[in-house]
């Protein structure tokens, strides 16, 4: 993948984008317009939906997808750079899952996470 793309991309994504924890990382972008969505999924992959009542259409990724996308465009991205890096310390805190069941310190860290975001987020 080019430079200018994961540039591109992250710029509209800076723009447009929304990084949330639903309960896990989606990272998504909306718009009238279909080909700048277009070209996020053909850099990325991920989902567009239909347009909605109001013309507006969303590209999304998550979870995992989500984060390696995030980690493509960090050294890139101006505004949301910190929502970035709170999508990389979630797939850290993934790595010390063990077993299928969540621990309670694991649950409590990212509870935090998902408030930072929330609190980043509000910023904006």
């Amino acid at each position: 993948m080019r430079k200018t793309d994961l540039a591109w991309a992250a710029g509209f994504i800076d723009g447009e984008g929304c990084l949330s924890f639903c309960p896990n990382p989606q990272l998504s972008a909306s718009q009238f317009n279909l080909e700048p969505l277009e070209e996020l999924q053909l850099l990325f992959g991920g989902n567009i939906t239909p347009p909605k009542s109001n013309g507006v259409s969303q590209w999304y990724v998550g979870a995992h997808k989500a984060v390696n996308v995030a980690r493509l465009i960090l050294p890139y991205l101006k505004a949301k750079d910190n929502q970035a890096r709170l999508f990389i310390e979630w797939e850290e805190l993934q790595k010390l899952k063990t077993s299928y069941w969540v621990t309670p310190e694991l649950k409590e860290a990212r509870i935090k996470l998902s408030s930072s975001m929330r609190e980043l987020n509000s910023r904006r």
